[in-house]
């Protein structure tokens, strides 16, 4: 089931909105959720930062993995997937091409 925040540049809101749902959908069908960035480079945003701290972000990009809420959230690239499915895909700026592949 798709779900879309549409944004604008950094915005905290949208990124919260966009993780409260992925939680409630994997935590509800028993999945994890792929946390699906253009590139590694984006991984610790200005939004990210402003919703989970600075620290929180850092780690979440060195270790490629979070839990948030009993979710098991997974951070990769449409060029970099480590993670095998099933599950929720919340991503964040990637086009068309790149969420084709996911």
């Amino acid at each position: 089931m798709p779900f879309h925040t549409k944004s604008h540049g950094v915005d905290v809101g949208a990124l919260r909105r966009g993780i409260v749902k992925a939680t409630a959908l994997a935590s509800a069908a028993g999945l994890d959720v792929i946390y699906l960035l253009p590139t590694f480079a984006n991984a610790d945003s200005d939004a990210l930062v402003a919703l989970i701290g600075k620290s929180a972000a850092e780690t979440f990009k060195k270790n490629r993995e979070a839990t948030i809420n009993g979710v098991r959230f997974h951070m990769e690239t449409a060029l970099k997937k480590r993670t095998s499915g099933p599950a929720i895909v919340l991503a964040m700026n990637v086009s068309l091409e790149q969420l084709t592949k996911a």
